[in-house]
Parts: structure tokens; sequence; C-alpha cells
């Protein structure tokens, strides 16, 4: 199975994934976003946060 990762180094805190899909994203203490704890990766608009990060930041690994 796949991880879902964000990039903190590619990361330009635009918030786009985190208004996408609030569900799985979220913004950490630095301001860069982050998957949230426990949160359901399965998640559709998932796809559609990596498809809009300008930044190349989320990916599948």
């Amino acid at each position: 199975m796949a991880t879902l990762i964000v990039d903190e180094m590619l990361c330009g805190k635009s918030g786009e994934c985190v208004a996408i899909c609030p569900t799985v994203f979220e913004f950490g203490p630095a301001g860069y976003a982050r998957i949230r704890a426990g949160a359901d990766t399965t998640d559709p608009e998932v796809e559609t946060a990596i498809s809009n990060c300008s930044y190349g930041a989320i990916y599948w690994e």
C-alpha cells in the first residue's frame, strides 16, 4: 500500500490542499501542510489536492 507524503521542503504554504481536503490535510506549527493524524487518505479529494499542488509537495510513495 502506498503512503501519502507531504514534503515540507517543497511545500509553498499556499493551503490549497487544506482547502480542498480539510479532513486529510492541515497546517502544522510552521505553516506547512501535513497529513492529519488518523486521516482517511482514501478520500477521493486527496487526488484533487495532489493535482492542484503547484509545488509538487504531495505525492504517493
